[in-house]
């Protein structure tokens, strides 16, 4: 994963941690591309592992 979509996962966890929400919806490719960095949906097969794979439930 780049380090502009690390720090920006980082950031979600850390606002979701602060609020104790539980999770957030992304609605839309452009909030997608946002925050990974600028990867598209058609990349998604490959990248959605990454973006789950430090989550802790």
């Amino acid at each position: 994963m780049n380090e502009e979509a690390s720090k920006k996962l980082e950031l979600i966890r850390q606002i979701l941690g602060e609020t104790q929400v539980q999770g957030v919806r992304l609605r839309g490719t452009d909030w997608f591309a946002w925050a990974t960095g600028g990867v598209s949906t058609k990349q998604l097969d490959f990248f959605y592992p990454l973006l789950f794979e430090n989550i802790i439930c």
